[in-house]
């Protein structure tokens, strides 16, 4: 079973710092004579995605278990809400070995940030 964003997190990244970017991983060769030739590898669509998170002390905590117990150190998917569509996708932490990165905002406030690969359902799906 996949796990679930904690619903005890923000369910939506801050705008501020957030980036989309396709990802379309590719192969290539040169042959003997003419262009180089490319093909993609696999046929599913993937979006790579920076986002960051206001969190108190607590949603931190939080966030901790969730990507050390819940995603056995951020290596496993999860399903959860894409940060501009807001329809559930699966998700993976994709910066290892350090899959998210948290600093102190003042107070028990903290900014986490990570980059999460999501899987792009087929359109009409």
């Amino acid at each position: 079973m996949t796990a679930t964003w904690p619903v005890g997190l923000p369910q939506y990244v801050l705008r501020d710092g957030h980036e989309e970017a396709p990802y379309l991983p590719r192969a290539s060769a040169e042959p003997d004579a003419g262009p180089p030739i490319g093909i993609r590898l696999g046929t599913v669509d993937m979006e790579e995605l920076a986002c960051g998170l206001w969190l108190t002390g607590a949603q931190l905590t939080i966030l901790k278990s969730f990507v050390f117990s819940d995603l056995a150190g951020g290596v496993l998917p999860f399903d959860g809400p894409h940060p501009r569509t807001r329809g559930t996708v699966m998700l993976w932490f994709i910066d290892k070995p350090k899959p998210y990165r948290a600093r102190p905002k003042g107070g028990d406030n903290w900014i986490a940030s990570f980059t999460l690969r999501a899987l792009i359902p087929p359109e009409g799906s």
